[in-house]
């Protein structure tokens, strides 16, 4: 399943490494402030049919198609363009995030970053790796030392996630918006920032990316505290669990 994840990731990265260097791809907004691209559609199509071709009695959760199959013991979450913004602006980051969970626990994560060629992956039980090399958060504990990454996005999340925002630019090193959730988790993964919350994603956003992070050595939850599960729509993530805590009793403050 590792090899099959892996060569999907990358042909979608590779679909989208076209659209986006000759920026021949349509875009409209899904809402008032949500965008999505050609490009986003399309991903989602190779992916989707790679997948059923290969595991046909598979549920499927992906952001632009939704829920597909009523199979949860096997379920595949899909966001075939993390950053679609990001994308769309043509900055990075971007990429590919495809995890698989069976009976509700996520057990495989991949994100594919075209244009840096990382792929990073992870198994559950097994260490998260970087083309091939393993994974270590920071190890930062401290968070007045700590890079952390969130989200301030608009309706209908946007006065909660103001207030994150105020609450943790005080109390950080450096607070950063990246506008790629799977992206940042697994630059914590790496060790390249040390927290990550966000609380306008979905399932596909963070299933993958969160069990990077704990299989390098982390800590991830949701905003409330609960244990991440596939369908998890917010995420607490930080190096190490004293991090952990002290970002979640600020935000509870």
């Amino acid at each position: 399943m590792d090899d099959f994840m892996a060569d999907v990731a990358r042909r979608a990265g590779a679909l989208l490494s076209g659209l986006f260097h000759s920026g021949a791809y349509r875009q409209e907004s899904k809402s008032g402030w949500d965008l999505v691209t050609e490009a986003d559609v399309r991903s989602e199509r190779l992916i989707v049919a790679a997948v059923r071709e290969r595991f046909p009695g598979h549920g499927i959760l992906a952001e632009e198609s939704g829920a597909q199959g009523d199979c949860d013991e096997h379920l595949w979450l899909i966001d075939p363009l993390d950053g679609t913004l990001n994308f769309a602006r043509g900055y990075g980051p971007w990429g590919v995030s495809i995890a698989y969970a069976h009976r509700g626990e996520v057990r495989l994560g991949m994100f594919y970053d075209p244009g840096t060629d990382e792929l990073y992956h992870a198994r559950l039980g097994e260490g998260a790796y970087l083309n091939g090399s393993p994974l270590r958060t920071s190890g930062e504990e401290r968070l007045s030392a700590a890079v952390v990454v969130c989200s301030a996005s608009h309706e209908p999340w946007q006065e909660e996630a103001q207030r994150i925002a105020l609450t943790l630019w005080p109390s950080t090193r450096s607070l950063r918006m990246t506008g790629c959730g799977a992206g940042a988790l697994c630059a914590l993964a790496a060790g390249r920032v040390d927290a990550m919350v966000e609380v306008d994603g979905g399932p596909w956003d963070y299933a993958a990316g969160a069990l990077m992070v704990r299989e390098a050595g982390g800590a991830a939850t949701t905003v409330d505290g609960t244990a991440m599960a596939a369908r998890s729509r917010t995420v607490v993530a930080a190096a190490t669990d004293r991090l952990h805590t002290s970002l979640t009793d600020a935000l509870r403050h």
